[in-house]
């Protein structure tokens, strides 16, 4: 057995458990995914991610944050991606009723247009509650304002997405990003990278795009 230190760049060919990148891809479950971020890289990254498992995907976008271009270098994507933008509560309000066909919801700053809205204060936080339970499916969502604390209750589960200077890092509790993709190949974080023998690896992986 040959013990590797942390940080050492892999080379292509390297192999690669599946059960090391299993554990380093972000977990959804059905219902509410709550995504702790302060970058606007992490929806799209968590998108491409997940795609492959998700064959009709609506984005619904309150910020303008919604951009074809990220998914550039996956032209396939956009044949599962469908982006709605509201621009008001009360359209957000609409766009998020009767959408149980999409496998995947993805809505970022899901409070952001109640809280900026010319509404009352009671009137606002009914419209986002009524917002709330009419939303249903596996979603992906993100609040960014006082009003949307009452979405967190909700989580069923939580992924946290940093910035880094290798990546974008995901984070849950049984799982995070230890291997990053660049020119050169597969960085690691992992302390101790070990060789195994060679029926518990998986076929070698060449290096691969992250967010």
């Amino acid at each position: 057995m040959k013990r590797f230190p942390g940080g050492l760049t892999l080379g292509e060919g390297m192999p690669i458990s599946k059960s090391v990148l299993e554990a380093q891809t972000p977990k959804i479950v059905n219902g509410w995914n709550l995504v702790e971020t302060e970058t606007a890289l992490a929806f799209p990254a968590l998108i491409k991610n997940l795609a492959v498992n998700h064959d009709k995907i609506l984005w619904i976008d309150s910020s303008n944050q919604a951009k074809t271009h990220f998914f550039e270098s996956r032209p396939e994507l956009l044949e599962k991606i469908y982006i709605a933008r509201a621009f008001t509560a009360l359209q957000h309000h609409q766009l998020c009723k009767n959408i149980e066909e999409y496998d995947l919801i993805v809505v970022p700053e899901i409070d952001k247009l109640y809280e900026e809205s010319s509404l009352y204060s009671n009137e606002k936080a009914r419209l986002f509650k009524s917002m709330l339970e009419e939303l249903t499916g596996k979603i992906l969502y993100s609040i960014s304002t006082e009003i949307g604390f009452s979405a967190v209750d909700r989580a069923d589960n939580t992924i946290k997405v940093e910035q880094t200077d290798q990546g974008l890092k995901f984070s849950q509790k049984d799982r995070e990003t230890r291997i990053y993709a660049d020119n050169t190949g597969l960085q690691t974080t992992v302390p101790l990278y070990e060789e195994v023998k060679e029926e518990r690896w998986e076929e070698p992986i060449k290096p691969i795009e992250t967010g």
